[in-house]
């Protein structure tokens, strides 16, 4: 177990468990290593292909809009990695 202390003087306590035959401490930075990516994928999907914005109060038309959101952020990464080259992975659409 991991105890990290909060900013209110409070712990907060994690386990772990898993199958794995790493030490804790590697466990532990593999974990904290996964973190952040998907938050920043997120927000680029919402906030640069307007993903956050549904056009109606219908789930399916909502649906059809995420998905088409999804499906070009995904495009645009694409295209960042195959086509412009290394200096344009890291970039926002704003910037493209």
């Amino acid at each position: 177990m991991k105890y990290k202390e909060d900013t209110n003087s409070r712990y907060k306590i994690l386990g772990y468990v898993t199958n794995m035959d790493w030490s804790g401490d590697e466990l532990i930075a593999w974990v904290y290593g996964r973190c952040g990516k998907s938050e920043q994928a997120h927000d680029a999907v919402k906030n640069d292909f307007a993903g956050g914005h549904f056009p109606s109060g219908d789930f399916g038309e909502n649906a059809a809009w995420w998905w088409i959101t999804v499906l070009a952020h995904n495009f645009n990464v694409l295209m960042k990695r195959m086509v412009l080259g290394h200096s344009w992975i890291n970039k926002r659409m704003k910037a493209i």
